[in-house]
């Protein structure tokens, strides 16, 4: 699954600009083994998309759960000029160690964006998730 931006026009011709995804109710499994796709990782990223030099898009996760710590490929992301993924998980369900139980971040495996937050773990293709803490751009 790779995300992309989008903008979206309300009908009152209002348009919202910046939107990533919004994951509900999503389980990802059967992303560990060892043949020909063991490369494979539930969420990638559309590199292309950026502005300014950043992934800036609003992007959050409700009860998306994953079976391992193979989640996503920040480390992808950041060798396309992505350093800077940032998506809430509102209600900690995507939490690798399974304790979180409010709203968290998934966010690339960067001191710049774990400097503000709290309980940050590291896990693989360089992400991080972080406990308790609802970042957002700004």
């Amino acid at each position: 699954t790779n995300i992309h931006n989008f903008d979206y026009k309300f009908p009152d011709g209002t348009i919202s600009t910046n939107k990533g995804v919004r994951l509900v109710n999503v389980q990802f499994f059967d992303f560990d083994h060892d043949d020909a796709c063991e490369n494979s990782v539930p969420i990638g990223f559309n590199t292309d998309d950026k502005r300014d030099g950043h992934w800036d898009y609003v992007s959050s996760f409700t009860n998306v759960q994953f079976e391992s710590d193979n989640i996503m490929d920040t480390e992808e992301a950041d060798t396309g000029g992505v350093s800077d993924v940032v998506i809430i998980d509102v209600d900690g369900s995507s939490d690798p160690a399974n304790r979180a139980s409010s709203a968290s971040a998934l966010v690339s495996d960067k001191l710049h964006l774990k400097a503000f937050a709290t309980r940050c773990t590291s896990y693989p293709h360089d992400l991080a998730y972080c406990e308790g803490s609802c970042l957002r751009t700004v």
